[in-house]
Order: C-alpha cells, then sequence, then structure tokens
C-alpha cells in the first residue's frame, strides 16, 4: 500500500513538478531521485513474505514492551512490541516499510552502488542512510499515502504574481494542455507505416523507432501542464518595455515565466497559450525526456532526430 503509492508517485516526480519530495530529500535531482526509488522498487510486495515475531519483546523486554514499537532481529526477522499494537494502522505499515529496507539493505545497496558512484548522494539522503536510517522513506511514503486517501493532487498548480483572472485563464490552458498531450498519445498509439495521417508533415517520414522517440515526450509531459509553477509578476519587473512583445520562458527553477503575449493568444488551437505550456513544458522535463529515450534505439538511430531534437526542438511537438 505504502510502496506502491511512493512508487506511483515517482511516474509524475519532476524536476518541473517535485511535489514533497524535497521535504524528505533535498532538491530534485534525477539521479538521486532514482536512487530513492530504488528503495521503494527493491522492498515492493515483499513486506507478506517477511516472518514476524509476537513474542521475543515481551519475553526480552517486558520492562520497555509498552514503549517499543517493533525492530529486527538477527535473523531478520521482525520482532513487534507493545507501541505497534497502539499505532494507527497506516503508521503500522510505515513501521514494517522502515524496518524492510533495513533488512534488504544489501541488495539496495547493490542496485544503487553504480548511482552512488556517479554522483555522491546529498546530505538528507546520507542521513536517512545513517542511524534511524529509513526514517526518512517512511515519512515520506505515509505523506504520499495521506494524500491520496484525501484524494489530493501530490504535484498541485501553483503561482506567483497572478490575480485571480489569471489564475483561471492559465488553469483553462493547462487543462487544454493535458488534453492536447493525451491527443497525441492517442494518435500516435495508432500511427504505422500505412496510415502516417499528419505526422510526416511535423516530423519527417514515419519510422518505427522515430515515432516511439516522439510518443516519448509526450508520455513525459501527459497530465503535468496542472502540475506546474507559474509566474505572471517576473515579465513586468524585468522587461517593462517589451512586456507585451516578449515571448513566455521558463527560469532556472523550471517555473513559466507568462508574458503580455501569452494573453494575446487563444485558449486553443495553433500556437494558443495551451500550445505554448505544452512546448515549455516538454522543456522543463527535457532531461528527462532524453534519458527515456536513450533506452528505445540505438545511437545511429537517434542522428536523424538531429533536425527534431535541435534548435526549435520542440516546435513540432506543439504544432
Amino acid at each position: 500500500m505504502l510502496v506502491a503509492g511512493a512508487q506511483n508517485y515517482f511516474t509524475s516526480h519532476t524536476a518541473g513538478s517535485p511535489g514533497i519530495y524535497p521535504d524528505y530529500f533535498g532538491p530534485y535531482d534525477l539521479v538521486l531521485s532514482r536512487m530513492v526509488k530504488t528503495h521503494f522498487n527493491v522492498i515492493a510486495g515483499k513486506a507478506t513474505s517477511l516472518r514476524y515475531d509476537c513474542t521475543t519483546c515481551m519475553a526480552k523486554h517486558p520492562d520497555s514492551y509498552d514503549w517499543k514499537s517493533a525492530y529486527k532481529s538477527n535473523t531478520s526477522e521482525i520482532v513487534l512490541c507493545g507501541m505497534f499494537w497502539e499505532r494507527p494502522v497506516n503508521s503500522r505499515a510505515g513501521v514494517i516499510l522502515h524496518i524492510n529496507l533495513d533488512i534488504h539493505e544489501e541488495s539496495v545497496q547493490k542496485k544503487i552502488g553504480t548511482m552512488k558512484e556517479a554522483k555522491g548522494l546529498r546530505v538528507p539522503v546520507d542521513e536517512s542512510l545513517g542511524e534511524g536510517k529509513y526514517k526518512y522513506y517512511q515519512t515520506f511514503a505515509e505523506a504520499v499515502h495521506s494524500q491520496q486517501e484525501q484524494g489530493l493532487n501530490p504535484f498541485p498548480i501553483e503561482f506567483e504574481g497572478c490575480n485571480a483572472n489569471q489564475q483561471e485563464i492559465i488553469k483553462e490552458a493547462a487543462s487544454a494542455s493535458n488534453r492536447l498531450a493525451a491527443g497525441a498519445l492517442n494518435y500516435l498509439g495508432s500511427l504505422t507505416l500505412g496510415s502516417p495521417g499528419i505526422y510526416p508533415n511535423h516530423f519527417g517520414l514515419y519510422e518505427q523507432v522515430h515515432s516511439q522517440v516522439v510518443k516519448a515526450h509526450f508520455d513525459m509531459i501527459e497530465g503535468k501542464a496542472t502540475s506546474l509553477k507559474y509566474n505572471c509578476i517576473t515579465c513586468i519587473t524585468e522587461n517593462p518595455g517589451r512586456l507585451y512583445y516578449r515571448r513566455e520562458y521558463i527560469n532556472d527553477a523550471g517555473t513559466i515565466i507568462i508574458c503580455g503575449q501569452f494573453w494575446k493568444k487563444t485558449g486553443t488551437g495553433i500556437k494558443s497559450r495551451a500550445g505554448v505550456i505544452l512546448l515549455l513544458n516538454l522543456n522543463i522535463h527535457e532531461g528527462d525526456i532524453h534519458n527515456n529515450i536513450r533506452t528505445i534505439g540505438t545511437v545511429g538511430d537517434m542522428e536523424p532526430l538531429e533536425g527534431i531534437m535541435g534548435k526549435e526542438k520542440h516546435r513540432g511537438y506543439q504544432t
């Protein structure tokens, strides 16, 4: 339950929509994020295969039984104490998750070994691997599950310097942008050499690997336009004389900076507000997209895509 929720969280977790991740593991970083996700992947489905001991704690710790929760025995069993039974069900699940990670520590370390060599862990993650090492993972998974139970979006849309009217316009455009991405995925899912449709007008002659690369772009941003941060004030302060001529852009933090041209566009259609958001969404998730498409084909397969991935790399996806 908690592990599956955490795994699901990481399917949408990116630099542009980090959610509550930074509260537990520090600023988003692709390699570090994958390390954290690996912990949950290793223990997925294993809690129901562990051995649980309900008698040893009382026998060995009669005086402290009531305020102890649970611990791992020398034989990698989970020894349950009095406080465990007093916890809410989700908290008990969190305790088991914590000890489950401890039991499978060797397997986790083998999995993330190559990633650790490539890039050192940040301090918050180091702390989670020290004394009380998996507490961050436990509380993170509990928080994610709590949001899911309440039906909350773990990656809510954010605004900075946008008035109520502007927020509504952006929300409508972001929702429309999500629909554009979903529509593109539906189209690409049925695309074949015999029925290329409008695909060649934007990406050249149909080729299966190339179409998979194009699809991977939309896969990465599907549903995420309503989880980004939008800023309506920076363009005014930084470009007062060119406000109504300035195009929208993204800053170093992955925030979409809205400028005057945005408000002049239509809500949907060619070069619309929805299309602009889709284009910027692709730019925000560029690193994650490139990491995903490396698994699709060989370097030789990728070379013909240089035109698509070049200076105006995502313009074809927008139109």
